[in-house]
């Protein structure tokens, strides 16, 4: 009897542990960041709604997820000719996750984990893809992003960490929230 309460309880902690595995890795996004990437922060350099918008959608998620200003920087703009197909792979990549940020009058804000290259460089950067998705399905990509915040204090998850973690909405989840996605 009290081997099979043993085999019981060792299965079902078995069955946990695999229940809270590591999420998967966020995928490589296409994005090489090059030199038509011009960071948006500094409005001196960068001047347009797009900049306007990419800023403003930064510093949002800054204050929702409580990071320090300009954790998400460099940010860049989306630009739709350079990197529509890009985010149409992310929506499509099987391992991509998503994290609703913001809600506003007929859109959902939501950042998703993506690794980055670096024009000329083999190394991936860690990034964020911001995305709205309005009520109907519409996609308004509003950036790009990377984290520059060091790993926590004393042991405690880094922003990255903790956004690969808590970004636990599929691509067809959304799906199944927001009908289907297109641009």
């Amino acid at each position: 009897m009290t081997r099979s309460y043993l085999l019981y309880f060792s299965v079902l902690f078995l069955w946990i542990l695999a229940c809270q595995a590591a999420p998967p890795r966020p995928p490589e996004i296409g994005v090489v960041l090059g030199s038509s990437y011009v960071p948006v922060h500094h409005p001196s350099q960068v001047n347009d709604r797009s900049a306007q918008l990419t800023r403003d959608t930064t510093a949002l998620i800054e204050r929702t997820l409580r990071l320090p200003r300009y954790s998400l920087s460099p940010a860049y703009s989306y630009d739709k000719h350079r990197d529509l197909q890009n985010v149409f792979d992310h929506l499509q990549h099987s391992d991509s996750r998503y994290l609703k940020v913001d809600e506003g009058r007929g859109y959902t804000l939501y950042v998703s984990p993506a690794l980055m290259h670096r024009e000329g460089q083999q190394r991936t950067e860690k990034g964020i893809v911001m995305l709205n998705v309005h009520q109907r399905g519409k996609i308004i990509p509003m950036g790009f992003a990377q984290e520059q915040l060091p790993a926590g204090a004393s042991g405690s998850m880094s922003f990255w960490d903790r956004l690969v973690s808590e970004a636990r909405e599929t691509p067809s989840q959304l799906v199944s929230k927001h009908g289907a996605l297109f641009f």
